[in-house]
């Protein structure tokens, strides 16, 4: 068969790869998900806080998956921890980008940003050892996000500082 060119070859030609990598490059930022959905939004981070308690709630654009995970603090942000939340297959709005500064003895601060083209995230900087919990709501779409604890100054006052 030498010399002859097959038409019947299933294999995709080099040129077809190219084209096709070309356009999963173009259009990484705008991919549907396995189920054929567009790609979710974030559209603004709320804060509640009562002292006792912190509640960040997440508006969403539709429902979205999301994976949470809890990580060590980071001394030049003075967390003891880091609790992490990432959204695949979505978006930023503008509104909800900016960070959020909360410092009320249990949350530091709440931050956003596009952690890869396809995933979001959202941090909060615990400022204590806290304890929280994750839910989600499909009407109207939105996570919400319970921190409770001893807020970190009053646990400075009871270990040994006596109150001026």
């Amino acid at each position: 068969m030498t010399g002859t060119k097959r038409t019947d070859d299933p294999r995709p030609r080099p040129a077809v790869l190219a084209v096709l990598a070309m356009l999963a490059v173009l259009t990484g930022g705008v991919r549907a998900d396995a189920a054929g959905e567009p790609a979710g939004r974030i559209e603004r981070i709320d804060l509640k806080a009562d002292g006792s308690s912190t509640k960040v709630i997440i508006m969403l654009s539709r429902p979205l998956p999301f994976e949470v995970r809890v990580l060590d603090g980071e001394t030049a942000r003075k967390s003891a921890r880091r609790l992490v939340l990432d959204f695949e297959n979505t978006t930023l709005a503008p509104e909800a980008v900016a960070p959020i500064a909360v410092d009320d003895g249990l949350v530091q601060q709440i931050r956003s940003a596009q952690f890869t083209a396809s995933t979001a995230r959202i941090v909060l900087d615990l400022a204590s050892n806290t304890k929280h919990s994750v839910e989600a709501y499909e009407t109207p779409p939105h996570v919400t996000i319970s921190i409770a604890g001893t807020p970190a100054a009053e646990v400075l006052l009871f270990d040994g500082v006596p109150p001026d």
